[in-house]
């Protein structure tokens, strides 16, 4: 009894992991992306990276486009202290993550 009691208790909880959130990020496979030159870069991101990153170096930017327009994002890949970095930018400077 204990065992089946034990079992039902751990199916239970296993299933509440499984459960599937809606995801908030926008996906984008590699051929949504395109390397660009920081003169193509809006000034708004531009001003915003310099800003959180003014020591960052071996800056190379990047544009990724989803399937509409409004998720178009634009992404920095740079060296910081040493360590490669990541930062991604909505079209108007807005942070949207890294790493």
């Amino acid at each position: 009894m204990k065992k089946i009691i034990f079992t039902a208790l751990l199916l239970i909880a296993a299933s509440s992991f499984a459960h599937e959130y809606p995801s908030t990020h926008v996906v984008f496979s590699l051929k949504d992306i395109k390397h660009i030159s920081e003169s193509k870069v809006p000034q708004p991101v531009l001003t915003n990276f310099q800003t959180m990153y003014p020591n960052a170096t071996n800056v190379r930017w990047s544009i990724l486009t989803g399937a509409y327009q409004d998720h178009t994002q634009y992404m920095a890949q740079f060296r910081l202290d040493g360590a490669k970095r990541t930062a991604r930018y909505a079209p108007d400077g807005t942070y949207l993550g890294g790493s």
